[in-house]
């Protein structure tokens, strides 16, 4: 599994630029960060494939574990980050009427994709022989609880872009709202701590208003960071405080695993600034981030009731077939969804002549 991780860091350095006495302006673009989308969704493949095969004992295979441990959470932080900041970036460009829209365009879209694919998973499990009460049932639709699916994320996203909804109604972007859209997001954290949620379900939520408070100050954080001696003390410090926090860290809770999160949200970046990742495989990843989010573990249970590779050199094919599989059920899921809201299979959001928007986009950022 370590050689498909240096595949990853292939693809980011096919096609990429760096800019080692520049400054890469494009690095909050939406095809930079559909690109770094890209390049963890596809390292969330990987760890949550290792669930469904028995525990690895290559050599090469107990290294990735290794690197798998340490990423922790660490996979999720810029799609949290790159959220906030793309609904602050909204925002500020559309107004009041972009924030009106928010509970149907963005929130109710969002939650109907995300129940498309828990009825599929839901037939899935029941023709596997599984059950689930009432109860089980309509709190996999809110995704409280989880199908089989990674239903977390998916409440944690609707429930920060709610906040932010509440907060920004009718009100300007600036530092105070932003503030209290921070303070609903805390807020938030206790709440899932209280219902008796995972760490998981809560210690990288922090990312997405700092994504907010990055775009507030965007200008000036360019400004001081363009100059290169800033640029350099500023990110090796950002580095070495984050490798520091790395040996605190508890995952199951703390402060210091938040403050981890946030301090590898912003290694990746200050590491953007300066590289451009515009590999066209990882971009493809990142604009269909959703789909292949929420899909990905359904070939992993499938596949793993028929093929019988859970351990040795086999959990390769069982890995590369659930691959070839997840991108295979994201399109004809995609093109599904554009016929049911459209009438018309239209997949691709850049046709001028396409009427839909894709709205699979909107778990991952703006």
């Amino acid at each position: 599994m370590i050689i498909y991780v240096l595949a990853i860091a292939l693809l980011c350095l096919i096609g990429g630029k760096p800019y080692l006495r520049g400054f890469n302006s494009n690095y909050l673009t939406k095809v930079s960060t559909d690109a770094v989308r890209g390049v963890f969704i596809l390292l969330i493949f990987a760890a949550h494939f290792i669930k469904y095969v028995d525990p690895f004992t290559a050599p090469l295979d107990i290294l990735y574990r290794r690197v798998w441990v340490a990423m922790g959470q660490a996979v999720v932080t810029c799609f949290l980050f790159y959220s906030g900041y793309g609904i602050a970036l909204n925002i500020k460009q559309r107004g009041e009427e972009y924030v009106r829209n928010m509970p149907h365009k963005r929130i109710l879209s969002t939650l109907l994709t995300f129940d498309c694919v828990v009825l599929i998973l839901l037939l899935v499990q029941l023709i596997r022989g599984k059950t689930y009460t009432l109860k089980g049932f309509v709190f996999s639709l809110i995704a409280w609880e989880s199908a089989g699916n990674d239903n977390w994320y998916i409440f944690v996203i609707l429930g920060l872009w709610s906040i932010t909804w509440l907060v920004m109604h009718k009100k300007e972007l600036n530092a105070m709202t932003v503030a209290r859209v921070t303070v609903g997001a805390v807020a938030f954290i206790l709440f899932l701590r209280c219902a008796g949620k995972g760490a998981y379900w809560y210690n990288t939520i922090l990312c997405y208003p700092m994504g907010m408070w990055f775009f507030l100050y965007k200008d000036k954080i360019e400004s001081f960071m363009s100059k290169s001696g800033n640029y350099w003390v500023t990110a090796i410090l950002t580095g070495l405080a984050y490798i520091v926090a790395h040996k605190f860290w508890n995952p199951s809770s703390g402060i210091v695993y938040m403050i981890t999160m946030l301090l590898f949200t912003l290694c990746v970046i200050f590491l953007t600034m300066k590289f451009n990742i515009r590999n066209p495989i990882l971009i493809y990843c990142g604009r269909h981030l959703s789909g292949l989010y929420f899909l990905h573990r359904i070939p992993f249970i499938i596949l793993g009731d028929y093929l019988p590779y859970k351990s040795g050199p086999g959990i390769y094919l069982y890995f590369a077939l659930s691959l070839m599989a997840v991108f295979a059920l994201e399109l004809l899921f995609s093109k599904g969804m554009a016929f049911l809201k459209t009438g018309s299979f239209c997949e691709n959001q850049a046709r001028a002549k396409c009427l839909c928007k894709d709205r699979l986009h909107n778990a991952g950022g703006a």
